[in-house]
C-alpha cells in the first residue's frame, strides 16, 4: 500500500542557498528516496517555481503569500492562510508536516486534527523574532520585528497542544514541553547531506565566516567578529554568503584583510570551508541549530563557537567556546597555526554520523508519520 504525506513548506526550498533550506530540501528528497509519495505544497514571494520537485513529489502545489499584516496574529502565519490549501488538505486522511510555525494556520484554526498535524520546529520563533528586533536599527523593521515577537509568543503557546511538535534541537523541546505545555514534543535532528567527515588534515589559508547575510543578526555576529578581532591582527577573514547588504559590503571593504564573497555556489562553498583554517561560529540566539556549525564540523577544520550557538549539542566539545567576545581574539591567535589533526578528524568520526545518520532519523520521521503501517495480517484462523 502506497503512503502519502502532505508537506508545506514556507518557502520554496531551493536552490538550498543557505541554512534554513536545508532540513527542508533534504527531507523531501530521502523521503521520496524512502518511497513515500510526496504532496507538497509551498508558499513563495520572489522565488520561482522549482522543477526539480516534479521529479520527487506526486503532485506540487504554490501558493503566494498574503501582503497584508494581520492584527491578531503573526504575520509570518497570517500571511500563509490560503483556502486553497486547507481545502485540498482535507480531501484525504493522510499524514501533514508543516515546515515551520509559519505555515500552522490551519492547526490554529482547526482545520487539522492533532492525529494528523505535525509541525516541524525550526526555532522557538518568538525568541528568534526577540532577536531580530534587538538588532534591527530601521525603526520600522525594528517595530516589525517586536510586534511580531509578541504575537508568536502568544500564537506558539496557542497551538502548542494542537499537533505534534518535532523540534530540531533538544533545547527547543523542552522549550515547548515545560514552558508552552505541549502536549506530544520530539526531538530529529536536521536532516543534512554531508554523512562522512571530509575535513582536511594540515593548516588552512584564512578564518571563515559563512551565513544567510541578509539575515541582520548574521550582519551583527560579522561585525562582532571585526571589531574583537580581525581589524587589528593582520589575519585573513573571509566572510561568505547569502544577499550581503551594501552596508555590510561598505564596511567590510574598510579593512584590507576581509574579503567578501556575496552568493557562492554549493561547489564554492564547500571549497572555502575546506580550505579554511578557522571557522568562526558565534550567535546571538540560542534556538534552533546553527547548519553553518554542523557544515563547518563535517567539512572543515578548527571551529569556534560562542556558547549561545552550541548550547545544549552534543557536538559543542567538538569546538573551542568562548563567553567573552574579548577573548575571541585569543583563540584565533592560538588556532591560526596549529595544524588539523587525523585524531582530531577521528573524534568527529565519533560523535557526527551518529547524530546525522540520515537514513535513521528519516526512518524515524516515517514511523512517526505513520504509525500504523503496515498493519498486521488477519489472523489465519
Amino acid at each position: 500500500m502506497d503512503r502519502y504525506v502532505h508537506i508545506v513548506c514556507h518557502d520554496i526550498p531551493w536552490p538550498v542557498t543557505h541554512g534554513g533550506y536545508f532540513d527542508l530540501f533534504h527531507t523531501i528528497r530521502m523521503l521520496h528516496g524512502a518511497d513515500i509519495k510526496i504532496i507538497l505544497h509551498c508558499f513563495h514571494t520572489s522565488r520561482k517555481p522549482a522543477p526539480i520537485f516534479e521529479s520527487l513529489c506526486t503532485e506540487v502545489h504554490y501558493y503566494p503569500r498574503k501582503p497584508h499584516l494581520p492584527l491578531r496574529i503573526p504575520y509570518i502565519v497570517g500571511s500563509r492562510n490560503n483556502q486553497r490549501l486547507w481545502s485540498r488538505l482535507q480531501q484525504d486522511d493522510h499524514p501533514v508536516l508543516l515546515e515551520g510555525v509559519h505555515c500552522t494556520y490551519a492547526v490554529y484554526k482547526n482545520i487539522l486534527p492533532p492525529s494528523r498535524a505535525f509541525i516541524r520546529l525550526h526555532n522557538t520563533e518568538h525568541i528568534y523574532y526577540a532577536h531580530l528586533a534587538q538588532y534591527e536599527t530601521h525603526p520600522v523593521k525594528k517595530f516589525y520585528f517586536t510586534r511580531e515577537a509578541s504575537l508568536l509568543k502568544r500564537y506558539e503557546a496557542d497551538i502548542a497542544h494542537k499537533a505534534v511538535l518535532i523540534a530540531v534541537s533538544e533545547k527547543d523541546r523542552v522549550f515547548f514541553k515545560e514552558k508552552l505545555n505541549a502536549y506530544d514534543v520530539r526531538f530529529l535532528p536536521v536532516l543534512v547531506p554531508f554523512q562522512q567527515i571530509q575535513s582536511k588534515e594540515g593548516t588552512g589559508l584564512y578564518c571563515l565566516y559563512h551565513g544567510n547575510l541578509s539575515v541582520n543578526e548574521n550582519e551583527r555576529a560579522v561585525r562582532l567578529l571585526v571589531a574583537h578581532c580581525f581589524k587589528d591582527r593582520n589575519i585573513p577573514l573571509v566572510v561568505a554568503g547569502h544577499a550581503p547588504g551594501k552596508k555590510l559590503a561598505a564596511f567590510l571593504s574598510r579593512y584590507p584583510n576581509v574579503q567578501l564573497i556575496s552568493n557562492p555556489s554549493e561547489t564554492e562553498m564547500n571549497e572555502l570551508i575546506q580550505e579554511a583554517q578557522i571557522h568562526l561560529v558565534p550567535s546571538l540566539n540560542a534556538t534552533g541549530v546553527k547548519l553553518k556549525l554542523i557544515h563547518s564540523l563535517f567539512m572543515g577544520r578548527h571551529c569556534i563557537a560562542n556558547t549561545m550557538a552550541v548550547e545544549g549539542m552534543r557536538e559543542a566539545d567538538l569546538c573551542n567556546v568562548f563567553d567573552d567576545w574579548n577573548d575571541l581574539g585569543t583563540l584565533v591567535d592560538e588556532l591560526i597555526h596549529t595544524p588539523f589533526t587525523a585524531t582530531d578528524i577521528e573524534e568527529r568520526k565519533n560523535v557526527l554520523p551518529e547524530i546525522y545518520d540520515a537514513e535513521k532519523n528519516i526512518s524515524q520521521l516515517i514511523t512517526w508519520l505513520f504509525p500504523h503501517y503496515p498493519k498486521p495480517f488477519p489472523p489465519l484462523f
